[in-house]
């Protein structure tokens, strides 16, 4: 969660809260298998790692 700078706990959807309340526009994906959860999340954590 912190590599994503995400907070972790019950702020976390404090957090969630406020962000999905600042935006109009909310893209989710779903329904998806474990595997392809995974997949995304190793795929954003390169994305952030290679933005440093």
């Amino acid at each position: 969660m912190k590599e994503l700078g995400l907070v972790g706990g019950p702020l976390f959807f404090i957090g969630l809260r406020d962000k999905v309340a600042d935006h109009a526009h909310l893209v989710m994906k779903g329904p998806m298998l474990s595997e392809a959860w995974v997949a995304e999340l190793d795929a954003q954590r390169a994305d952030i790692a290679a933005q440093k």
